[in-house]
């Protein structure tokens, strides 16, 4: 049904917008296909913002870190919609983010699996609660850092096959053989 202001409506009486499908949506070669009651199935690469997305879904935007509107991403809470996990690439610092917050007032913590498992920053297989592989020789695992301009803050890795504290203004300690 078409009307008379131009909205397109496929169930629905009257169409609320320019195309209006109640029930179910199928697109794609095989569009022959039912879809589920109330929703979609898509056949092919999906992209928001894009017209040629390199993946199954993909969400292309100029993101920023700072300014939480400015995710590329935004998973929000139903009944709060301002608590959110936001999550983007920044060009200007050349890195992507993944920030939980509530809109305009906090940042909220981010939990990475709370109901078990481990997690791996530079591994495939974490082999304890949170499990940091490095690289390449004088390589520092983790840095404990607070911003301020003091030396007094260490940093834990490997120096030459040692282990290592270190602070800004030299080595704290090298244990080992």
């Amino acid at each position: 049904r078409i009307t008379g202001t131009g909205l397109v409506g496929i169930g629905p009486s009257p169409p609320g917008s320019n195309l209006s499908i109640v029930s179910g949506l199928s697109i794609g070669a095989n569009y022959g296909v039912a879809a589920p009651s109330n929703g979609a199935i898509i056949q092919g690469n999906v992209g928001i913002g894009t017209t040629t997305p390199g993946g199954i879904f993909q969400v292309s935007k100029d993101a920023t870190y700072a300014v939480d509107t400015g995710a590329a991403l935004r998973l929000s809470n139903v009944t709060v919609p301002s608590k959110m996990l936001a999550a983007g690439y920044d060009n200007t610092i050349d890195a992507s983010y993944i920030q939980s917050l509530q809109s305009g007032s906090a940042y909220k913590s981010l939990l990475l699996n709370p109901s078990g498992g481990n997690v791996g920053i530079g591994t495939t297989t974490p082999f304890g609660k949170l499990s940091v592989s490095v690289t390449g020789a004088n390589t520092q695992a983790l840095i404990l850092n607070n911003t301020t301009a003091d030396d007094t803050v260490p940093s834990l890795g490997a120096y030459g096959g040692k282990f290592s504290m270190l602070t800004n203004g030299g080595y704290g300690l090298i244990a080992g053989t």
